[in-house]
């Protein structure tokens, strides 16, 4: 017990020989070295935003959208997913009111916390064909876009329906519902609307599946005028 007893004091006298070099510093040292820290913290917060937007793949049109320009409901949705919500958006109106552009000031505001990525149905559905014949199977394009954190899917209704897309259709919304995925869509049609597009594929059960999910989602009306004619 004696030669433990050594030991530990040995091992606390060698201790007491290493100084915390922040003891020996100024007030004035101190308060640099915390206002170097904190500038790299914000400069790796800055550039992990910025790949966060990166592969968020926003259009450049909309690269610059703000949420300060956004429907009060549509600000609320973009807090709540960055807070942690799991809830839907489904932005309709009619062409040129401004629905990519409120999409996407939601997916800005997402990446200060978290991954998200702007994409068409139909252009989920173009990746899959691209497929055929190589490594990465339709499959591992299904589950990649089931999975990301945040979705925006721009222009619901627009893709092509057919026998081959309403399965994928389906199993990427399907899939998304299932796991609790937040999730914003924008398109310019009704229900109805969407309903008649979607049967074109043959299939009625499996598109008042896809739209009773789809449905689901809080909708807001984004109305006004048309933007793109206004601007000429």
């Amino acid at each position: 017990m004696r030669r433990k007893g050594a030991s530990m004091q040995r091992i606390a006298n060698m201790l007491g020989h290493f100084k915390n070099p922040y003891d020996a510093m100024s007030e004035e040292e101190r308060s640099e070295r915390e206002r170097t820290i904190r500038e790299e913290e914000e400069q790796m917060r800055r550039r992990e935003y910025l790949r966060r937007l990166d592969y968020a793949r926003i259009p450049e049109r909309y690269k610059a959208a703000e949420l300060a320009d956004c429907l009060g409901e549509v600000q609320r949705y973009a807090q709540d997913v960055l807070d942690g919500g799991d809830g839907w958006m489904l932005l309709v109106g009619a062409n040129g009111r401004g629905k990519t552009h409120q999409a996407c000031a939601v997916l800005r505001h997402v990446a200060r916390k978290m991954r998200g990525r702007f994409c068409t149905m139909q252009g989920i559905l173009d990746e899959c064909k691209d497929t055929f014949g190589r490594p990465e199977s339709a499959e591992s394009v299904k589950r990649r876009y089931i999975s990301e954190p945040f979705l925006v899917i721009d222009d619901l209704g627009k893709e092509q329906a057919t026998e081959w897309s309403l399965p994928l259709i389906f199993a990427i919304i399907n899939g998304r519902y299932n796991r609790c995925k937040p999730t914003m869509f924008t398109t310019n049609m009704d229900a109805n609307g969407l309903l008649a597009h979607l049967v074109r594929s043959g299939e009625r059960t499996m598109a008042d599946s896809v739209l009773s999910r789809v449905l689901t989602a809080e909708r807001v009306a984004v109305e006004g005028v048309d933007r793109r004619r206004r601007h000429g």
